[in-house]
């Protein structure tokens, strides 16, 4: 249920309160590298296509002036990369 879940702005503080911090792009990357207190926060960024086997890319591509066709393959290439991304942390969530 993903009711109660809302977007809103990273901030420095959520450093510390994550394990894993995924960026779409490398810009993004950047950007949250620049904010990073320490190696370790810096240890915690990864971008979403980089746990993807079949990437072709490591950005996420903005589809916003694209056209529609764009959306849907962005979905997709989301979609795919989570679930390799969920497939990786399912050893270390799954309840003993």
């Amino acid at each position: 249920d993903g009711s109660k879940h809302r977007a809103r702005q990273f901030t420095r503080e959520d450093f510390e309160r994550n394990d894993l911090i995924v960026a779409l792009d490398r810009s993004h990357e950047r950007i949250l590298h620049e904010w990073a207190h320490t190696e370790g926060d810096t240890d915690k960024l990864a971008l979403l296509m980089s746990f993807e086997p079949e990437a072709h890319t490591l950005d996420v591509p903005d589809p916003y002036y694209a056209g529609p066709e764009m959306f849907d393959d962005v979905l997709g290439m989301i979609e795919s990369a989570s679930r390799a991304l969920f497939r990786q942390l399912e050893p270390a969530i799954r309840p003993l």
